[in-house]
């Protein structure tokens, strides 16, 4: 049983548990977490010391915590972490080694068994010199099975104006893999004349790394290695047509890698579509999935459960003064059901974060109205069963009411990092106005 997690009355067992908030020691840092389907949880984020790994307890609380030390470093270090089921773990930090003000990037890897003490990160990216300044590596990924670490990471092109072509430069994505204790190897993944963007890096059921991503404007690219290290992998780029913005990069469970994204002139209603690889490499036909109104914001699509679909969308109805979120749930390959209403009426935050777990439950979580108080809000998921309708709202952070969520201050809420088996961690900062500035807690969900 979770310490710190409420009592679930039988109309939720399904639903899992969520921890009570725990404060981090932390205040607007940026922490990525990992999970996995043991309940085992890592957290890491960056200092000019390196990049701090926390070991987590069940109830979410820090129960160790250590430094990965980076070759050199002046200015802030990046951090990223992986996880998997017998205990390793992989750090990827991104650092400065301060030839010269804002240069020069560089990434390093580590990894090590949870319990022990980790080494010092191995720089892995090939040495750049100032002059090479718009070729700076960026943020790593990074992923870890069977005593192989993975990483990858995007250097040059323009990821945010992917959609301006004049603004488009050439990119690369390079990766570095290696067993635990040994040489990491780098090499090239591919090179895009107008830059790559949407980076994305999992695991397939079977333990081969899989790169994901966007180039040239609209070519969709998938690099998958072996299952014993990710050493000459095989390259499958499909060009997609009438592509207006990349949605991201999901996975099925099953080994398919998914891509959604939305079609259509604009300032009208926009097409939102499904295509990827399967499991094999082959190209999934675009499919459409559903219609987002022009006024309609927060698009996300999560897949899991083997093959299972689920997008999420929120629309403003100004005349209400109220915004609803709205769900369509279907498969890979099969149909996608009617369209849910999963909340109507609270003044939601942004993006919906969520998850499918192997049962195909859904887990959605925004911000949610306090009955009989105007003008408060509280932290909320909704839950769903397959072929069911979302739960009503419920409170899962009602100690959080001066972080954000009451009044004019704003709440920054994380995606969340899953395990295959729905097992999650996610954080909240607290932004301006909250009387809280600054602070970050942390909340564990177990299926």
């Amino acid at each position: 049983m979770l310490v710190g997690a409420f009592a679930a009355s039988p109309s939720w067992a399904f639903t899992g548990r969520f921890t009570a908030p725990v404060r981090l020691p932390t205040r607007d840092q940026t922490w990525q977490f990992a999970v996995n389907d043991r309940g085992q949880a890592v957290g890491a984020y960056g200092t000019r010391a390196g990049a701090v790994v926390a070991e987590l307890a069940r109830s979410g609380r820090i129960e160790h915590s250590w430094t990965v030390g980076v070759p050199a470093h002046v200015g802030g270090v990046y951090a990223t972490i992986a996880l998997d089921d017998r205990g390793e773990v992989a750090v990827a930090v991104s650092y400065e080694d301060g030839q010269s003000e804002g240069c020069c990037r560089h990434i390093a890897v580590a990894a090590w068994r949870l319990g022990k003490r980790p080494p010092e990160a191995q720089a892995v990216s090939p040495a750049l010199s100032p002059a090479e300044f718009s070729d700076q590596p960026e943020e790593p990924s990074v992923v870890v099975a069977d005593g192989i670490l993975t990483a990858v990471w995007q250097r040059g092109g323009d990821a945010i104006s992917q959609y301006e072509e004049d603004e488009l430069q050439p990119g690369q994505i390079e990766e570095a893999f290696g067993r635990f204790g040994g040489p990491f190897h780098t090499v090239r993944l591919v090179a895009a004349r107008k830059g790559p963007s949407l980076l994305n890096l999992h695991l397939a059921p079977d333990g081969r790394p899989v790169a994901s991503w966007l180039q040239d404007r609209d070519v969709v690219g998938l690099a998958g290695g072996r299952p014993a290290g990710a050493s000459r992998p095989a390259v499958h780029l499909r060009r997609v047509r009438k592509l207006r913005d990349g949605v991201g990069f999901t996975n099925d469970g099953a080994g398919d890698t998914l891509f959604a994204y939305l079609s259509g002139p604009e300032g009208t209603a926009q097409r939102l579509m499904l295509t990827g690889f399967t499991a094999a490499g082959r190209f999934l036909r675009p499919r459409r999935i559903m219609s987002v109104p022009a006024f309609g914001y927060g698009v996300e699509v999560f897949a899991g459960g083997r093959r299972f679909v689920l997008a999420v969308w929120s629309v403003e109805d100004s005349s209400a003064l109220r915004t609803r979120i709205y769900a369509r749930r279907g498969s890979v390959f099969g149909r996608f059901g009617r369209r849910l209403i999963v909340d109507d009426g609270a003044e939601h935050l942004i993006e919906t974060v969520g998850l499918i777990d192997s049962h195909r439950r859904s887990l959605l979580i925004n911000r949610g109205d306090v009955a009989h108080h105007p003008n408060e809000f509280d932290l909320v998921a909704f839950t769903a069963r397959p072929a069911r309708p979302f739960s009503r709202a419920r409170r899962i952070a009602p100690s959080l009411h001066n972080c954000g969520l009451q009044g004019s201050g704003e709440l920054d809420l994380e995606p969340i990092a899953s395990s295959p088996n729905g097992a999650a961690v996610f954080y909240l900062t607290c932004e301006e106005g909250s009387g809280q500035e600054g602070s970050q807690y942390l909340i564990r969900y177990m299926p």
